[in-house]
């Protein structure tokens, strides 16, 4: 998940290259609605972003995986 369209656009091609398949989400709250309906294998996240930062999305995502470990990849332009 990242607010910034052009770098989640850059992620997913990288990624679908390597036969991923990526669903995006622009903020916390749509990828909450996401996992509640799916397992992923992995989750990208910004810690920068509008509505739910990146730190309480990431404490939400690791409640709602209901025991599932799911790998979570941190991205960020914090420095």
């Amino acid at each position: 998940m990242d607010d910034d369209e052009i770098m989640r656009e850059s992620v997913r091609r990288v990624l679908e290259q390597e036969k991923w398949q990526v669903e995006g989400a622009s903020n916390g709250r749509f990828a909450l609605a996401h996992l509640a309906e799916s397992c992923p294998d992995v989750i990208v996240l910004d810690l920068i972003m509008p509505e739910m930062d990146g730190s309480s999305s990431w404490s939400r995502c690791v409640s709602a995986r209901n025991g599932h470990d799911i790998p979570v990849l941190v991205l960020t332009g914090r420095t």
